[in-house]
């Protein structure tokens, strides 16, 4: 005869043999991943002025590209660059950048760790006092000999 303890053993082997068997799909058990391609969409409705104002922008669209090949295929013809097509209105013409003088670039001093209001000279790679100078301020070192030795305050 089968003990009450050998039953209760078999039970809790199925029990656990049967949880460790996967579950098919569309069972209650774990489903496939979803295809984000195959989600069904819920189309989007469109008050009619919405409806008007898409249309419109769309055929503003097609209009543009067409006079851009257009453009493109009549100088592809003559050989020459394509000029950008005139689309209504006065088009505005870019002018060339204006002369400036260039400032000389000057190197940055770095602020030495512990110690506000001092940096390091990127010259010389001393410590100099900039206490009170605003940050970017060109200044120089009194104590390097070479005038052209500028930096920037960080």
């Amino acid at each position: 005869m089968i003990s009450l303890k050998r039953i209760s053993g078999l039970a809790a082997v199925s029990l656990l043999f049967v949880s460790c068997a996967p579950f098919p799909p569309g069972n209650g058990g774990p489903q496939a991943p979803i295809d984000p391609n195959k989600v069904p969409v819920a189309p989007q409705v469109l008050t009619p002025q919405e409806a008007a104002e898409a249309k419109a922008a769309a055929d503003r669209k097609r209009v543009r590209d067409q006079k851009r090949r257009d453009a493109a295929a009549a100088a592809k013809a003559k050989g020459s660059d394509p000029e950008p097509p005139k689309i209504g209105g006065n088009p505005t013409i870019p002018k060339p950048p204006t002369p400036t003088t260039t400032k000389p670039k000057y190197r940055t001093a770095v602020k030495i760790p512990g110690k506000p209001g001092y940096v390091y000279n990127p010259w010389t790679n001393k410590a100099v006092d900039v206490r009170g100078i605003p940050s970017g301020e060109l200044v120089r070192d009194p104590q390097d000999s070479n005038p052209d030795h500028k930096f920037r305050v960080p």
